[in-house]
């Protein structure tokens, strides 16, 4: 229930997001737009600037003004891993921060969308942020997963590569889950969306 409720209040102003790398656009498969400038820059602010160090990310979350998530709405999101998450009102949508502890350290930032957007600007970022590290990111891989009632999760996994070409232990991942229309109490078809979401994550192993 409280993921839905999120849910709809993300839906109010939603735009779109994509879950794959963009191609060359073709008659059949035409020239989506981009995910925004505000979403990229969320996630840049928070995930790229600030993470791993969590109190730095939360101190400048509490004090940009974002509604910190309660337990149970983090678990809705997090569900069995534990974390931190804060609601983000923007200027054409409402995004959801969330940090998901070690060992698999991750932060990701989420929207809600009518209809999907070309991922190339969220690429970009982490491609650039790994270069600037002397690093790149190898070719991603991608999965398709049913989870089950008609919802599909598609995903891109990027593994951060140092400059010798050697994987380490960090990785980003694209992720557009699709929720199906479903019948309203009225009796009328709801309208499919997508969750989408960037995120960063560093594996951390446990001590032995």
């Amino acid at each position: 229930m409280i993921r839905r409720l999120l849910c709809c209040a993300l839906l109010l102003t939603a735009v779109g997001a994509r879950a794959q790398e963009p191609s060359a656009p073709d008659d059949a498969s035409p020239a989506r737009p981009p995910v925004s400038g505000e979403f990229v820059d969320l996630f840049s602010s928070y995930c790229l600037k600030r993470f791993p160090y969590d109190t730095s990310l939360g101190a400048q979350a509490a004090g940009d003004g974002h509604r910190a998530l309660s337990p149970a709405e983090v678990g809705s999101f997090l569900h069995v891993d534990p974390g931190l998450g804060w609601m983000i009102a923007g200027r054409e949508t409402s995004y959801v921060l969330t940090v998901q502890v070690p060992p698999f350290h991750a932060c990701a930032v989420r929207r809600y969308s009518e209809t999907l957007l070309d991922s190339a600007p969220f690429i970009a970022a982490a491609r650039a942020f790994a270069a600037s590290e002397g690093h790149k990111l190898a070719p991603p891989l991608a999965r398709d997963r049913p989870i089950g009632n008609g919802i599909v999760s598609s995903g891109l996994y990027f593994q951060e590569l140092d400059g010798d070409g050697k994987p380490l232990s960090e990785a980003f991942m694209f992720f557009a889950v699709r929720y199906p229309a479903v019948t309203r109490a009225d009796g009328l078809p709801s309208k499919p969306f997508w969750e989408i979401r960037f995120v960063r994550q560093i594996h951390i192993p446990k001590s032995i």
